[in-house]
């Protein structure tokens, strides 16, 4: 592998390198701590996550961003929280980028030792409340908590789950986009599901993540009680109009084939509108659902994954047992997937936890368990729980090791570009490079 600076060149044809790392100085004072887990990539490459700092003396949660090798403070434990007259920030954290330079993120905030949790924007200059215990939800009641802020657009807009009080025994789960001009309700637990379907939403959970596109459509998972299915994937327009995308029960019309019985809860989703799902399907002759992972490009099923399919160039061979770490499969505007995934022996005893990626329909692993760590000479990785992309493929990611823990850049190669060879000249290569191309299958 070549290695240069704090990068390394992958043999995927991708260039990482350590973005922050436990130990390097923190710009708001002190050090980097411990990193929390939850990263988020822009356009241009800036990349927000969240860390514990410490100064020898006394700590603090801080969310931090950093762009072209800077790093800067965004938003900290012990600010004031806006839209509440001046009560302070106790924690921070799930940050997501809005647009450019603002950053969505999830607050919790004490008044008077109740500590409260609302969803916030912050551009650098001005603090807005997105929602805040007692904002009215759209489909009536309160919301009690915002426990989740889930994705975020240009517009800017906010995708979060929260608890509703509704005048019930208990708070009810619900998802909501906040938009520059209104507060919408995507779902509620309870909420009539589609006709098509009928019944209600059911066992609807505050942490299951929608996809949200920068024209405003969300894309949830929901269960349903007393329809004619009891799961699915469901799409709601910028006019709230929820319809079936995808049902339990569907074929699977990859040539894997089979049946969809049930779908991860989290959905994720490019600019282009294109999907990516996790989800169980059963194949005969097995008489178990296991886990694959599947892009719908204009409703069209490509499939990416499925358990026990080989990782190429894995010695020994390693093969796909299911989703690792949090979140959904990440989807760049190409159709390129990464995600964080398990992979096993071909008897299921060794389990290692790896990123992989899946580009132009080709499947890499980027790194695994016990690969070195960029820039730390002698450290090596010992967990790799969440990836996020940008919409030119380029992958975030927050990595445990040996020593600690940080974040990390993975830059695809770009494509070559060349002057296009006389007619003979391209022919001539065409017909070199397919054969090249058969002699490397034959020989993995």
């Amino acid at each position: 592998l070549a290695t240069a600076g704090s990068g390394r060149a992958d043999l995927t044809g991708y260039t990482i390198e350590k973005l922050a790392f436990e130990g390097d100085p923190a710009p708001a004072g002190g050090i980097l701590n411990q990193m929390v887990g939850e990263v988020d990539i822009e356009a241009n490459g800036r990349v927000v996550f969240v860390s514990y700092t410490w100064d020898g003396i006394s700590g603090a949660i801080r969310i931090f961003a950093v762009e072209d090798g800077v790093l800067t403070a965004q938003v900290s434990e012990g600010d004031a929280a806006p839209g509440t007259g001046g009560l302070l920030f106790v924690d921070v954290n799930r940050p997501r980028i809005a647009a450019p330079d603002v950053l969505g993120y999830l607050g919790l905030y004490d008044d008077a030792g109740d500590t409260r949790w609302g969803g916030f924007l912050h551009d650098g200059a001005t603090d807005i409340a997105v929602a805040l215990p007692g904002t009215s939800a759209p489909g009536g009641g309160s919301i009690d908590k915002v426990l989740y802020v889930h994705t975020a657009t240009a517009t800017p807009s906010l995708a979060f789950g929260a608890h509703v009080d509704a005048g019930s025994v208990d708070p009810i789960a619900a998802h909501f986009v906040h938009e520059p001009t209104a507060l919408r309700e995507i779902y509620r637990d309870g909420g009539s599901a589609p006709a098509a379907v009928g019944g209600t939403f059911s066992g609807v959970q505050a942490w299951w993540p929608p996809a949200l596109e920068a024209d405003g459509t969300t894309t949830f998972y929901s269960r349903v009680r007393g329809g004619s299915v009891t799961s699915g994937i469901f799409q709601a327009s910028p006019a709230n109009v929820v319809t079936p995308l995808l049902l339990e029960g569907a074929t699977v019309t990859t040539p894997g084939g089979g049946t969809f019985i049930d779908f991860a809860q989290s959905v994720g989703a490019n600019d282009a509108g294109d999907l990516v799902i996790n989800a169980d399907v059963l194949r005969p002759p097995s008489i178990s659902p296991f886990q694959g992972i599947f892009v719908l490009e204009g409703g069209v099923q490509r499939e990416v994954i499925y358990r026990g399919d080989p990782l190429p160039g894995t010695s020994p061979p390693r093969f796909y047992l299911g989703l690792a770490g949090s979140g959904a499969p990440a989807l760049d505007g190409a159709g390129n997937v990464a995600f964080a995934a398990s992979l096993t022996d071909d008897k299921e005893n060794v389990v290692e936890r790896a990123i992989v990626v899946s580009r132009s329909g080709e499947l890499a692993v980027l790194l695994k368990e016990g690969d070195p760590v960029p820039g730390i000479p002698g450290d090596v990785f010992t967990d790799l729980p969440e990836v996020r992309v940008d919409e030119t493929g380029r992958i975030a990611f927050y990595g445990f090791t040996t020593t600690g823990s940080g974040v990390f850049l993975a830059t695809p190669a770009a494509p070559a570009v060349t002057a296009a060879p006389p007619l003979a000249l391209a022919a001539l290569a065409l017909g070199i490079a397919v054969a090249a191309g058969r002699a490397l299958r034959h020989s993995r």
